[in-house]
């Protein structure tokens, strides 16, 4: 008589029972994963963000984060030469203003371009302006000049002092001058489980 190979009721339980109390340990773990990767990017953003202050004040150029929040990144651009106040002739300072007019109304109808897109930062010293267009290039000198967003975190808007309303698609931009001036902004991140962070 043949003797039946196989696995008997109980070794198949103790193997089920192994396996479970090892599902048991792992699951919870990588559902911490996605809250880990949330706050490890906004961590980055947060300190990416102070370099660039701190950088723009040591190397006196400006630098402006464009934040593409559809493809989940940013890029950083320097921008050597920013225009101040009293280095504009009074037909520039005319030609400026008007200008400005212009791309308020294209700013009210959401009609402003990145071409276009002149900031001003004023203070009581000096007024600090930028052409993003024209002034600046791909900041190449850093490691961090780009970065994209783990896969499961996302950009849920972002709020500038600039627009005053939340951007949750396109583009938006932060500036830091030289001057120590900057576009403050609370940038929105969520993750898959939609966890937040700000």
């Amino acid at each position: 008589i043949s003797a039946k190979k196989g696995f008997t009721l109980l070794e198949l339980m103790v193997v089920l029972l192994i396996l479970g109390t090892i599902a048991g340990f792992i699951i919870p773990n990588l559902m911490d994963l996605t809250e880990f990767s949330l706050d490890s990017a906004s961590r980055h953003i947060a300190v990416s963000m102070q370099a660039l202050y701190n950088k723009a004040a040591i190397k006196n150029v400006a630098f402006v984060a464009k934040f593409d929040l559809d493809n989940k990144k940013f890029i950083v651009f320097k921008c050597e030469e920013v225009k101040t106040a009293e280095t504009l002739t009074d037909d520039e300072k005319k030609k400026k203003d008007e200008e400005e007019r212009e791309k308020k109304k294209r700013l009210e109808n959401n009609e402003l371009s990145e071409e276009d897109l002149d900031l001003k930062v004023q203070s009581s010293e000096q007024t600090d302006e930028l052409n993003i267009g024209s002034d600046c290039v791909k900041d190449t000198e850093s490691d961090n000049s780009t970065y994209s967003l783990p896969d499961n975190v996302s950009f849920k808007g972002i709020k500038t002092d600039f627009r005053g309303s939340l951007t949750e698609q396109g583009t938006e931009y932060l500036i830091f001058f030289p001057s120590g001036q900057m576009t403050k902004a609370s940038i929105f991140l969520s993750d898959t489980n939609d966890n937040a962070s700000t």
